[in-house]
């Protein structure tokens, strides 16, 4: 049976409610971690103290790592996995709920398959899971996932689970806020981490009413935009993939927040409604 990891951020301006639900989500598993990196980026509160502390009172596999000032998502979980102690790792929001199998299911498939990084589905969330019937789906087998890269994210980052000589090998998360997640698979995929998606909802995902709001805008473009250079530089893309994407997100990341929530939900978000049928 294969140990890992599990690495969580915690930042300031986060619900003791949600990273309680989020804690309990990994702790209830069919496949329970036997390791729970929790990182605390920067000064929080006492009411997340409180859920933190109660979380190592109750258990003896938590290690809590304090960040002295906020260093964003990417610098957290980096931090999270140099100090984990297993070659195995997975990822988990502060806010999300990983469904009671998702363990289980990737690392069954990280063995059979032979695979460096396994992820799955989301489905999204305002208020309770399932409000919003929305998925995330993303494609299975490595080859397809290589393809949907080159244009948009082809993995739910908060479903991964990974070989860190994987993480290591891409280098890590680098300095691109907004978009060190898309940054770092498509490095990894640059220079053949092979992959696996689940083809099944692995996690909750808490979106809230400004999801769209945080992905527009010219610092979130700037970001993007920097992530497609690189991948042009590495030989991912071609140099009219490279033009095609600058277009692409030129003209979504500039549009109202209303116009681009819309074609969010329509393009890339899939209705549980319809998919149950």
């Amino acid at each position: 049976m294969q140990n890992f990891s599990v690495i969580i951020p915690v930042y300031e301006l986060e619900s003791p409610d949600f990273l309680s639900d989020a804690i309990s989500s990994i702790i209830n598993q069919s496949r329970v971690p036997d390791e729970i990196i929790v990182v605390v980026d920067g000064s929080i509160g006492a009411e997340l103290n409180n859920v933190i502390e109660n979380l190592t009172d109750n258990n003896n596999n938590v290690i809590v790592i304090r960040l002295k000032q906020s260093m964003g998502p990417g610098a957290a979980r980096h931090a999270g996995i140099l100090k984990s102690k297993n070659n195995i790792v997975a990822l988990m929001d502060s806010d999300d709920i990983s469904r009671s199998y998702r363990f289980e299911k990737e690392l069954d498939i990280l063995i059979k398959e032979n695979v460096d990084v396994v992820g799955g589905w989301i489905e999204e969330f305002n208020s309770i899971p399932g409000d919003l019937n929305q998925l995330r789906i993303t494609p299975k087998r490595h080859e397809r996932i290589v393809l949907f890269g080159k244009w948009r994210m082809p993995v739910n980052h908060v479903t991964l689970v990974f070989k860190k000589e994987a993480y290591f090998s891409a280098g890590g998360y680098k300095s691109i806020h907004y978009a060190e997640d898309f940054d770092l698979i498509s490095r990894m995929l640059s220079i053949g981490i092979k992959f696996h998606n689940v083809q099944k909802v692995l996690v909750d995902v808490h979106v809230g009413n400004e999801m769209h709001n945080r992905r527009r805008g010219i610092s979130f473009l700037t970001a993007e935009l920097r992530v497609f250079s690189g991948m042009y530089s590495s030989g991912y893309i071609n140099i009219w993939q490279y033009i095609c994407n600058i277009i692409i997100r030129l003209l979504i990341r500039l549009l109202p927040s209303k116009i681009m929530s819309y074609l969010y939900i329509i393009l890339f978000r899939k209705d549980t409604r319809i998919s149950s049928n």
